[in-house]
This record gives structure tokens, sequence and C-alpha cells, in this order.
């Protein structure tokens, strides 16, 4: 199967067994990722009153030309605009990107979402029921003494 979204880094196509259908079309889980996530990213910038062109431009450029990672996209998004930054269009979203303290924060906030994750599994301990112990005393021989 073809995979629907247009700057597909697998060649294309997409086994329909593992593939994610959105619709009509199959996707990659990566690629429905970036779709879903740039178009979040799209409804906050267009919020904002950019313009749809300039929005679509800047996404292509940033996800697919230079890879970086959606989340880290949305996370910045999300940050500049609750913070009230200063952002004149689009692309200023990757000047931020590079911004340490921001940087910092996304890693923490990556780090604290593991942890809870590793804390919400269910550990599963398998305990053998029926376990064959055998043990035999044996004497050591400078214990014995014959007489």
């Amino acid at each position: 199967m073809k995979c629907g979204y247009n700057n597909c880094k697998f060649n294309g196509n997409v086994e329909k067994d593992i593939a994610i259908k959105f619709k009509k079309r199959y996707y990659h889980k990566e690629c429905y990722n970036k779709k879903t996530k740039k178009r979040q990213i799209y409804e906050v910038l267009k919020n904002q009153k950019f313009a749809s062109k300039t929005i679509n431009f800047a996404l292509k450029q940033m996800v697919d030309d230079d890879n970086m990672d959606v989340d880290f996209l949305l996370f910045v998004t999300n940050y500049v605009i609750d913070n009230k930054e200063e952002l004149n269009n689009p692309f200023g979203i990757k000047y931020y990107s590079q911004n340490y303290k921001i940087i910092d924060k996304y890693k923490k906030k990556k780090r604290m979402q593991i942890l809870k994750e590793l804390n919400d599994k269910k550990r599963d301990i398998e305990f053998a029921e029926d376990t064959d112990f055998e043990h035999t005393k044996i004497t050591p021989k400078y214990l014995k003494i014959d007489r």
C-alpha cells in the first residue's frame, strides 16, 4: 500500500497489517504522528492570525526538510504562545527551538513522562509454583574422624 503522507521517508510503501488507517488512507506510524502533530501546530498558529501558506511552508521546511522532531516543535509552539513570547512569523519557531531554556524544559518534560510510564506499568513477577530443590548434606572431609 502507498503511504498517505506526501513526504514519507520510508519510500512510500507501507504494509497493510502494520499501517494506521485514517479515513481512506494508510500511513506509517511515524508518518501519521508527523501528520497529526503538524496539524496541531497549524491550528495553534492559525489562531495567532498567521497566513496558511506561510504556516505550511514553515512546517514543511522544519519537519520534512530539516528533520526536526515534531513533538519538540509542538512543545516549542505551545511554550511560545503560553508565555506570550514575541512571534512575528511561523519561521520564528525555528529560532525558539534553539533556546536552551526551552530545550531543558522539554527534556525535563520527556523524562517525567517516561518515569510516569514506567511507574504505571504493571509489575508482573512470575513465580514458579513447583520448585525442585534437592539438597544433600555433605560433611567435609576434614570433619570426618575415622577411629
